[in-house]
């Protein structure tokens, strides 16, 4: 990960899902915020991998929970039955969390 200083901000630049073969991934929704329904971006270490993302609401309380398998690949979530509000996911592989981000429904 490269990353960029600009005064009052950081970007960092993440290589393409092809270069990052030996990395795990969990990637921003598309779109965030999103009404309803988005989509999440993962990639695993191999085929054989399973892991879990997990839907938190702002308390750390798991709402939503979706195995996932293989290398790369994205999931679709529902958020329609959940109030709007800042929630969070993340990347569950052997147990551990290795990595969590936010979103934001503005379904209701």
């Amino acid at each position: 990960t490269q990353s960029l200083q600009i005064p009052q901000m950081q970007v960092q630049m993440f290589p393409a899902i092809e270069e990052m073969s030996d990395e795990l991934y969990l990637g921003d929704n598309i779109p965030n915020p999103f009404s309803g329904k988005t989509r999440i971006p993962y990639h695993l270490l191999d085929n054989g991998q399973e892991a879990t993302i997990e839907i938190c609401d702002v308390t750390g309380r798991v709402i939503e929970a979706f195995s996932i398998k293989g290398e790369e690949n994205m999931i679709e979530v529902s958020m329609r039955e959940f109030e709007s509000g800042v929630y969070y996911y993340r990347l569950i592989v052997n147990q551990k969390c290795v990595a969590t981000k936010k979103m934001i429904n503005l379904t209701n």
